[in-house]
C-alpha cells in the first residue's frame, strides 16, 4: 500500500478541518459544578445532569473534558464504577444523534483514562446482540419509543421518511429506536431510560446547532416521557418537564458548548450533521451551493481560500430564529412590570412559569437588581380596599385575620410586620397559631388613612368592615384595633430599626459615617443618606448611651458645613443632588422623624462609632436593598397627603 503524500496529509490535518479533539478548557470543571448544584437545588438526582453534560461534551468532541466530568461526579469508588457504566451507555446512545466516530473515540478515551480498578469492574458482556427470538421484542420496543415521542404525528413522520428513502424508517426504527435507544428492562444498571434518553437527544441536537425542529420534537418527547411516568429522575421531575426546567437544560448545554468549542461549536456551520434523527422532522434546506457547503478544498494559496470564503459566507441562524419556539415573555430578561404591561393580569401571571434569575447578569441587570425602587415597581398590582386605588404591592400594607389565642375573635393585623417566633420557642400545642383564615386585604401604606378609619365623620369610619373574607363565616367575630395607625407605625419603625441593626452588625462597607457635609460629597456608590441630627466637628465619638441617660448629652451642635439649616432636619421625601459626584437624586432620610429620637438614641448606643455622627451613608449594594426599601416605605407611611 502506497504512503500518503505530505500534501495529502496536510490537507487532512488542515486547521479548518478540525481533525483532532478539543482540549478541556480551564473553567469546564466549574461549569460542571454549577450545573450539578443547579440540578440538586431543583431536587434532581445525579443521572439527569450527568446524562445532559455527558451527551453535550461528547457532541463537542472533548474527551479530556469527559474525564474531568467523571472525576467530578465520582467522589468514591462505588460511584466511580456506576457513573462510568452510565456515561458509556449515554455515549453509546449518542451514536443515533452524532454518528459513530465521535462516540467511538471518546468511549475509548474514557475507558483509558478512568482508574484501572474502575475499568476492571465494568461489565464486558454485550447486551444488544440480536437473535431470532429477540427480533419481535426489538420491533415492539422501537414502535413503543417512537410513538411515545412523536404521537400524534408518528405515522405521518414514518410516511415522510419512507418517501425520502424506503429503507430510512426501517433503519431508524430497527437499528436505533429498537436496538439502541429503547429500554432493555433489567439489563443496564443504571439504565438510560425513557426520560434520560430524551435528555441525551436534546443535549446532542442542541450542541450541534442547525437542527432546531428536532430539538423541539425531543423537548416535547421529554415532557411526554415525564407525564407518562418514565423512570425516576428525582423529586424535581415536574420542574424538569416544565418551561423552567427545559430552559435550564438548554442553557446548561449552551454553557458547555461555549466553554469548550466557542460560539461556533465543533460542528461546522456549513456541514450537515450525520444525525439519524435529523431526517425525522422538517429540517432546513442547505445554505449556499452544494460544492462549497459540503467540501472545503485545501489549497496552499491563502488568497484563493480567503476569496472563496468571502464569496460564500456561512449563513448562520440568527439568535431570534434560534429562540423562535419561546414566547416573548420567556425571551425577556426580566418579567414585565404589571404597570408597564396592563394586559398581563395577576390572574394569568400567577400561572405563567417564573423565569430563573440570570446566571451571568449584565451590568444593567445588576443595577436593576439592587435598585429598590425598580424592584418596588415590579411587584404585582393590588387594589386598596378603602380607596380602590391600584398600586404595586410594595406601596400597600397587607392585613390578615389572625385568631386571638384566649378568645374566638379574629383580629386584623399587619402580618408582614410581625416578628417571627423562633422554632424552638413555638408552642406546637396551640394549633390556632398556624391558622390564617380569610385572605389578605391591602390598604395604602399611610398613617393618615389608617387614622381616618378610626376617626368619626372622616368618610372612612369603620371602613375596615369592607374587607372581603369569603372563607370566614357570617357569624365570625372580626376585630380592628382602635390605635391601628400608631400600632402599624410602631411595628414599621421596629422593622426599619431591625434592618439597620442587621446591616451594622455585619457591616462590610455597606454603611459608612460622615462627620461633615464635605465628607458626604466625597462618598462613592451612595444609595441613600441618613440624617441623625447635628454633630460637632472635631469632637471624639461619645460614650455609648446608657439607659436612662438624658439625650441632650449627645452632641447636638450644628455643623458649619452642613446645608441643612433647619434644626428639625430635612423634611419628608427630601432628596439631594450633587452633580460633580452624583448623576442622580438620592433620598435624604430624616432618621429622627422616621424612628423618633428614641430610635436614633438606641442605634447610637449600640453602634457609636458609626451612628454618632450627623450623616450616615447607606451604600448602593445588594445587601442594602431591603433596608432602603423599608426606609422609603416608612417615609411614605408618615408623610401627610396633600389635599387639593
Amino acid at each position: 500500500m502506497s504512503r500518503l503524500s505530505p500534501a495529502l496529509k496536510a490537507a487532512i490535518n488542515a486547521p479548518f478541518a478540525r481533525s483532532g479533539p478539543l482540549p478541556a478548557p480551564e473553567n469546564i470543571a466549574a461549569i460542571y459544578s454549577d450545573i450539578q448544584r443547579e440540578a440538586t437545588s431543583n431536587s434532581l438526582g445525579v443521572l439527569p445532569w450527568l446524562a445532559l453534560t455527558t451527551a453535550a461534551t461528547m457532541t463537542v468532541n472533548s474527551p479530556a473534558s469527559l474525564t474531568l466530568l467523571h472525576n467530578l461526579a465520582s467522589p468514591n469508588h462505588a460511584s466511580s464504577v456506576q457513573n462510568a457504566a452510565f456515561m458509556r451507555e449515554v455515549g453509546l446512545k449518542t451514536i443515533s444523534f452524532n454518528g459513530i466516530p465521535r462516540a467511538l473515540n471518546q468511549l475509548v478515551h474514557l475507558h483509558a483514562t478512568i482508574p484501572s480498578e474502575t475499568a476492571a469492574q465494568l461489565p464486558t458482556t454485550p447486551t444488544r446482540t440480536l437473535t431470532p427470538e429477540s427480533l419481535e421484542l426489538v420491533q415492539a420496543r422501537a414502535k413503543g419509543l417512537w410513538n411515545s415521542i412523536y404521537d400524534p404525528h408518528s405515522r405521518k413522520l414514518v410516511a415522510k421518511l419512507k418517501a425520502a428513502h424506503p429503507d430510512l424508517p426501517v433503519h431508524i426504527l430497527s437499528n436505533h429506536y429498537g436496538s439502541l435507544l429503547s429500554d432493555f428492562p433489567g439489563v443496564h444498571k443504571p439504565a438510560v431510560g425513557r426520560v434520560l434518553t430524551s435528555l441525551v437527544a436534546i443535549a446532542c441536537l442542541r450542541a450541534q446547532t442547525g437542527v432546531g425542529p428536532q430539538v423541539v420534537s425531543h423537548v416535547y418527547g421529554l415532557r411526554k416521557g415525564i407525564s407518562e411516568g418514565g423512570e425516576e429522575v428525582g423529586e424535581g421531575e415536574k420542574w424538569l418537564g416544565g418551561d423552567e426546567g427545559n430552559l435550564w437544560a438548554l442553557g446548561a448545554v449552551d454553557r458547555i458548548v461555549e466553554a469548550i468549542a466557542g460560539e461556533g461549536g465543533s460542528f461546522a456551520s456549513q456541514r450537515h450533521s450525520n444525525c439519524i434523527d435529523s431526517t425525522s422532522g422538517l429540517g432546513r434546506k442547505p445554505m449556499g451551493n452544494s460544492s462549497s457547503s459540503s467540501v472545503r478544498h485545501f489549497t496552499t494559496s491563502a488568497r484563493r481560500l480567503a476569496s472563496r470564503q468571502n464569496r460564500n459566507p456561512p449563513q448562520q441562524q440568527s439568535s431570534e430564529e434560534s429562540l423562535s419556539f419561546l414566547t416573548p415573555r420567556q425571551r425577556a430578561t426580566f418579567p414585565l412590570s404589571p404597570l408597564m404591561a396592563p394586559i398581563v393580569t395577576p390572574w394569568t401571571a400567577l400561572r405563567e412559569p417564573k423565569l430563573p434569575a440570570p446566571l451571568n447578569p449584565t451590568p444593567f441587570q445588576k443595577r436593576i437588581l439592587r435598585n429598590p425602587y425598580a424592584l418596588a415597581l415590579s411587584k404585582p398590582v393590588r387594589s386598596c380596599a378603602l380607596t380602590r386605588t391600584w398600586l404595586p404591592r410594595s406601596f400597600l400594607q397587607p392585613f390578615e385575620l389572625l385568631p386571638r389565642p384566649d378568645t374566638d375573635e379574629l383580629w386584623y393585623l399587619p402580618r408582614d410586620l410581625s416578628a417571627r417566633v423562633p422554632r424552638d420557642e413555638r408552642d406546637e400545642t396551640e394549633t390556632n397559631k398556624h391558622t390564617h383564615p380569610g385572605r389578605r386585604n391591602y390598604v395604602l401604606a399611610n398613617r393618615e388613612l389608617l387614622r381616618a378609619v378610626n376617626t368619626k365623620r372622616s368618610g372612612l369610619t369603620g371602613a375596615w368592615a369592607r374587607f372581603t373574607n369569603p372563607t370566614v363565616g357570617a357569624g365570625a367575630k372580626l376585630r380592628w384595633r382602635s390605635d391601628m395607625d400608631e400600632f402599624v407605625c410602631k411595628m414599621m419603625r421596629k422593622k426599619v430599626e431591625g434592618e439597620l441593626v442587621a446591616l451594622l452588625k455585619w457591616n462590610k462597607g455597606q454603611i459608612a459615617h460622615a462627620k461633615t457635609w464635605d465628607a458626604v460629597v466625597k462618598k462613592k456608590q451612595m444609595g441613600a443618606l441618613l440624617w441623625l441630627g447635628p454633630y460637632t466637628e472635631g469632637t471624639d465619638s461619645p460614650e455609648p448611651w446608657a439607659e436612662g441617660e438624658a439625650t441632650e448629652n449627645l452632641p447636638q451642635a450644628p455643623s458649619a458645613s452642613s446645608p441643612i439649616t433647619d434644626k428639625k432636619g430635612p423634611g419628608p421625601l427630601a432628596t439631594i443632588s450633587y452633580p460633580p459626584y452624583w448623576e442622580k437624586k438620592l433620598p435624604l432620610h430624616n432618621l429622627v422623624m422616621l424612628l423618633g429620637q428614641e430610635g436614633v438614641d438606641s442605634l447610637r448606643a449600640q453602634f457609636p462609632n458609626i451612628m454618632c455622627h450627623e450623616f450616615v451613608v447607606v451604600k448602593d449594594k445588594q445587601e442594602t436593598v431591603s433596608a432602603r426599601q423599608w426606609l422609603w416605605k416608612l417615609q411614605g407611611f408618615l408623610v401627610k397627603p396633600e389635599v387639593e
